[in-house]
């Protein structure tokens, strides 16, 4: 399905996407506004193989798709009349307010990954029953699904940006460095977890989910990677140990 007609069925102008973007993320799990939002924006890496025509940089005479202009505002043919509509009531562009959302998705369930990893540390009286550990299972295997969205949605904006971007929106919101500290963070937490195999004793549908989570958090970086390798990589400041995670996800297998 392509992006374009996701997003036309969802909002025409972007004010449901915005409206569903800028929805709570509540314990109780994300509403499906907030879903649909980020469901719809994943689609852009659809638009990176498009995107190859442009490289190495933006081309007047070649238009990207009306949507993909609007979140960049593009200037020159693809001008817009309705960038308006795709900004936030406190001014901030789609983009920005896009990030945040998809950020916040990203921390939550990294923070509910690692409870469970917290939890398994407990011995004696303090140690968590099994009916404990579920309900710690339930909030990762619930928010897994929006967490993948997030991670493949915003990478493939962010490629996307690096030859359509010639406003430097996503730059101004330093959203790359973002991103990868996010990830990295995420892919962390992750792999703590699936080292406890064998000593946690967690259901079917988690190690399936937190397997799946681990591949997409390190295939949106290794996208992140490639495509910004010789573009804005190095001026990316990450603590020791996640740069030796991104050595790894670089090197030979």
């Amino acid at each position: 399905i392509l992006m374009e007609g996701i997003t036309s069925s969802v909002a025409g102008d972007g004010s449901e996407l915005l409206e569903g973007l800028l929805q709570p993320l509540s314990c109780e799990g994300p509403g499906l506004s907030r879903w649909l939002a980020l469901a719809a924006l994943a689609n852009a890496i659809v638009y990176r193989q498009q995107a190859q025509t442009l490289s190495p940089g933006y081309r007047a005479d070649i238009q990207p798709p009306p949507f993909t202009a609007q979140v960049f505002g593009l200037r020159g043919k693809a001008r817009i009349t309705v960038v308006s509509a795709f900004q936030a009531p406190d001014g901030r562009s789609f983009f920005a307010v896009y990030l945040q959302s998809a950020l916040e998705v990203l921390r939550e369930f990294t923070i509910r990954v690692q409870c469970i990893v917290a939890a398994s540390r407990r011995k004696g009286a303090k140690a968590f029953d099994l009916a404990q550990l579920q309900v710690l299972e339930i909030d990762v295997v619930q928010l897994a699904p929006l967490m993948r969205m997030a991670a493949s949605g915003l990478s493939g904006w962010i490629c996307l940006s690096r030859d359509l971007d010639s406003m430097g929106k996503v730059q101004r919101e330093d959203a790359l460095s973002k991103v990868i500290y996010e990830l990295c963070g995420g892919l962390q937490a992750l792999q703590r977890l699936i080292s406890l195999r064998g000593l946690v004793d967690l259901s079917p549908d988690t190690v399936r989910w937190v397997q799946s989570s681990h591949e997409e958090a390190q295939h949106s970086l290794f996208q992140l990677l490639i495509t910004f390798e010789r573009c804005g990589l190095q001026q990316v400041v990450l603590p020791p140990q996640y740069k030796r995670m991104l050595e790894d996800i670089m090197s030979p297998n």
